[in-house]
């Protein structure tokens, strides 16, 4: 794995709220809501995490990424 962030790390060895998608495909996304945070893991083990400043800003990007990976 390569991390973007100590954040990222953390966040990896936990359990999302709630996830979307696949490594395989678009790449997998986890809502983590205490930390207001969407991590993120690609194909080549790249893991990012954003963090949002309000819980409206986070709530409509994981709608979005969700979305996004069940077309």
């Amino acid at each position: 794995m390569k991390f973007s962030s100590d954040l990222a790390e953390q966040l990896y060895g936990e359990t999302p709220d709630e996830q979307s998608g696949s490594v395989e495909e678009l790449g997998w996304f986890g809502l983590f809501k205490k930390e207001q945070a969407i991590l993120t893991e690609d194909s080549q083990g790249f893991v990012d995490v954003e963090q949002f400043s309000t819980e409206t800003d986070l709530n409509e990007c994981w709608e979005l990424l969700a979305l996004s990976t069940t077309v």
